[in-house]
């Protein structure tokens, strides 16, 4: 993360649902869960800046991302013979609409107006009864639909830069409980640490997980989680409700698995694959799979390994592979506080 006064650069992260059981529906039509997540030093790039200049904002993207790539780990998408794809040439795609200008470097086929950061920036607007005009590049690394929580992660930023950048003054239980209007999982982006969450995703207690890499294989497959959750057979595979230490301590399981692999074939494949490797669990409702790796080192081997001999393991046309480390609190959370810190300075 850089601060400058044009504005802030920041990492979006992803999450891993590290456990997942589900306790049955609610009346409100959500679903009742019980989950470990915890913050990954993955995701996507965000430029957040006051005002309108896309042009700026993809320059800053463009420059962070050019800056991170000289040190940090890459990820890669594998084609239909197993060989690594080149990343697409990164192109201004710019929406526009009332005071929200978006710059992303690659087209997301969809209105900026159903785009949760567009929904972040008009429900802080609402709530502070004041225009927030300002100018957000986007460089989207997360699978979409790959259970990581991607969205979601964007829409806590874009809550978490405006607050700091606009001096809203908004506590992180407020920014959370807006949160929870845009989406089940941004109250734990906002809270940014590993965390038993509970209820529809509101409740949240921080959780001391020990350090852990994971190498993390999403097929190209595009998984609906109101398909999932309005899946008949799914209350089939309800769970009891836990103590608190029986959820952390029963990791790796995710009752929503049966439901998604007799729906995609090819997530229940690449569990299989990652069975050489240890104990393969799926986040949330996929289609992510993922496995704890003993070290970096050894995530480094393995992700290597499989980038190299795709085709040979099995791995499905498209598939994204990447390894990760979790880190909590989550990378934005530590940037913002550093920013804090140096405004107290001054």
């Amino acid at each position: 993360m850089t601060f400058a006064p044009q504005g802030l650069t920041l990492l979006s992260p992803c999450k891993l649902n590290l456990c997942l059981y589900v306790l049955g529906p609610r009346p409100d039509g959500f679903h009742n869960l019980q989950s470990v997540f915890t913050p990954l030093d993955f995701g996507d790039t965000m430029v957040v800046r006051p005002g309108t200049d896309a042009a700026a904002a993809f320059a800053q993207l463009s420059a962070s991302n050019q800056q991170a790539a000289a040190t940090a780990r890459t990820y890669v998408t594998l084609d239909g013979a197993g060989q690594v794809v080149p990343p697409p040439q990164a192109t201004p795609c710019v929406q526009t609409r009332e005071s929200v200008t978006l710059v992303s470097t690659s087209a997301l086929n969809f209105p900026l107006e159903h785009n949760l950061i567009y929904r972040a920036v008009k429900l802080l607007e609402a709530t502070c009864q004041r225009p927030l005009t300002v100018t957000i590049g986007l460089d989207k690394r997360i699978p979409m639909g790959g259970g990581l929580g991607g969205g979601s992660s964007n829409a806590a930023t874009t809550l978490l830069a405006l607050n700091a950048i606009f001096e809203l003054g908004l506590t992180t239980a407020q920014l959370a409980h807006l949160g929870a209007q845009l989406g089940s999982d941004v109250p734990f982006f906002v809270h940014g640490t590993s965390a038993l969450v509970e209820g529809r995703g509101e409740l949240i207690t921080p959780l001391n997980l020990a350090p852990q890499s994971y190498l993390v294989v999403t097929p190209r497959c595009h998984v609906s989680t109101k398909e999932i959750f309005t899946a008949p057979e799914l209350k089939r595979h309800y769970s009891a409700p836990r103590q608190p230490s029986e959820v952390v301590s029963q990791l790796y399981c995710n009752d929503l698995v049966p439901v998604v692999t007799e729906k995609f074939c090819e997530i229940g494949h690449t569990l299989d694959i990652l069975v050489k490797y240890g104990h393969p669990a799926m986040s949330g409702t996929g289609a992510s799979c993922f496995v704890a790796c003993p070290d970096a080192a050894t995530a480094q081997h393995w992700f290597e390994e499989l980038t190299q001999h795709g085709s040979s393991l099995g791995l499905a046309c498209g598939a994204t592979v990447f390894w990760t480390r979790a880190v909590s609190p989550s990378l934005t959370i530590q940037a913002l506080s550093q920013v804090k810190g140096e405004s107290r300075v001054r």
